[in-house]
């Protein structure tokens, strides 16, 4: 049977999906981290060891000599849990009268603003991240970002002693109309490059996914480029849960709470890099 309206605001099992199908469609600057199971840590902070790369020559090992050892060195990056939840009510009224609908409206507005804080939060690390590593910002800073932008921040990356391989770019909704107006891409998609004209601007380049946010988080002429293989975590000490409850001295037949328990943290700083074109 198709999942009802009524299903979504009664049912813990509908309400998990429609949960998990909301913050899906609200995870943009999440995508740059990796997910790491935190499930059975029971600090508050949880440190992930980061190895430098030890730069020696590789040897060959003598006969009866002894085998190098790994001489790299190692540093702990913390990583903060923070408790995220929003909750609705289904009033004996809205069950009486079967206005599932309006609480519907509300219950998905408060799942949305969930995902959107959580955005929001590995926005602002991936964002500390730039501004804290060893790559000056790409770009001549005029407002207009252009593909020559990404060619030169995607080849920054790719030269970088850790030879980092970007595959995702961030940009906000002018950037993206930037690019989808310059010549290169425009002359590309005349060519007949339909990945060009329906927006994928990245596979240019090689990147793998291109992000728009309209949450204001990046502006005129700005974006990001990231290996996300390397960048950071996005620990997840509890993943989304949902749990119901009643309070019947307030004339409300049910509570839906939902939860999860997450931190961002960026492991290597530069696999990121600005671009301010």
């Amino acid at each position: 049977m198709p999942t009802t309206t009524h299903d979504i605001l009664t049912d813990e099992d509908a309400v998990y999906a429609q949960i998990e199908a909301t913050v899906e469609q609200n995870n943009v600057f999440r995508n740059a981290f990796r997910p790491a199971d935190l499930s059975g840590a029971n600090s508050e902070v949880v440190n992930f060891v980061v190895h430098e790369d030890d730069e020696s020559d590789i040897e060959i090992v003598p006969e009866g000599g002894e085998y190098p050892r790994d001489m790299s060195e190692r540093r702990r990056v913390p990583c903060y849990r923070d408790k995220y939840g929003e909750e609705y009510a289904i009033t004996m009224e809205a069950l009486n009268d079967g206005i599932f609908d309006d609480v519907a409206e509300e219950a998905n507005a408060k799942m949305r603003r969930m995902a959107e804080r959580m955005d929001a939060a590995a926005a602002e690390v991936l964002q500390a991240a730039t501004t804290d590593n060893d790559h000056s910002a790409i770009g001549d800073d005029n407002g207009t970002l252009t593909y020559a932008d990404i060619v030169d921040a995607n080849t920054t990356l790719l030269d970088d002693p850790f030879q980092f391989s970007p595959d995702q770019l961030y940009v906000g909704p002018q950037g993206m109309g930037d690019l989808l107006k310059d010549e290169v891409l425009t002359h590309a998609s005349e060519d007949g490059d339909e990945r060009i004209s329906s927006g994928m601007v990245g596979t240019i380049v090689g990147i793998g996914d291109v992000y728009m946010s309209n949450s204001g988080v990046l502006g005129a002429g700005e974006a990001i480029l990231v290996d996300s293989s390397k960048l950071g975590r996005e620990g997840v000490w509890l993943d989304m849960d949902t749990r119901e409850y009643q309070e019947p001295s307030k004339d409300v037949e049910r509570v839906m709470q939902m939860k999860t328990l997450r931190g961002w943290a960026a492991l290597r700083s530069n696999a990121a890099i600005p671009i301010n074109g």
